[in-house]
């Protein structure tokens, strides 16, 4: 994450060299992702906490949340995954623990919620077909630049 955020600044740098635009958008990329690198870095007390919860309670910690979501982070200082054959370790997980892991991050240190999309749904790259639509339509813009998974699309690839 620490690598992309620097990729972008350079970025960003030729572009303001060249006059162009766009630049903005990439350094608040790099600055959410640094961010997130940064949360996961953290060994304080004040560190967030994250959980790993069997899937048999999962409906229990993470009432009304979708059937295959496998973490979410409730507040800036506790993280939970799920675990398990659907769990983010598990062999039928939709995303990469490395992707779930820090798509979470992301959320603690910077406060941003999952963005919504043009056409009213979240934006996740693996989630169902509104909501990939929604990740997609995303891609490049200011509201990309606060979407975990549009950040960690930046690190792990948006196709």
């Amino acid at each position: 994450m620490d690598s992309e955020a620097s990729k972008l600044n350079q970025k960003a740098d030729k572009l303001d060299a060249k006059g162009k635009s766009g630049a903005d958008v990439l350094r608040a990329d790099a600055k959410n992702l640094s961010a997130g690198a940064a949360a996961l870095r953290d060994t304080s007390s004040a560190a967030p906490v994250a959980n790993l919860v069997a899937d048999k309670d999962w409906s229990t910690v993470h009432p009304g949340g979708s059937p295959g979501s496998q973490a979410f982070t409730p507040d800036s200082h506790t993280i939970y995954f799920r675990n398990g054959d659907k769990g983010v370790f598990g062999d039928h997980a939709s995303a990469s623990p490395q992707w779930e892991i820090g798509h979470e991050s992301i959320h603690v240190a910077t406060g941003q919620r999952d963005q919504i999309g043009p056409n009213g749904f979240p934006a996740y790259k693996y989630g169902n077909p509104a909501m990939v639509e929604s990740f997609k339509s995303l891609i490049g813009t200011p509201a990309g630049a606060n979407n975990p998974d549009n950040l960690m699309g930046l690190v792990y690839g948006n196709n």
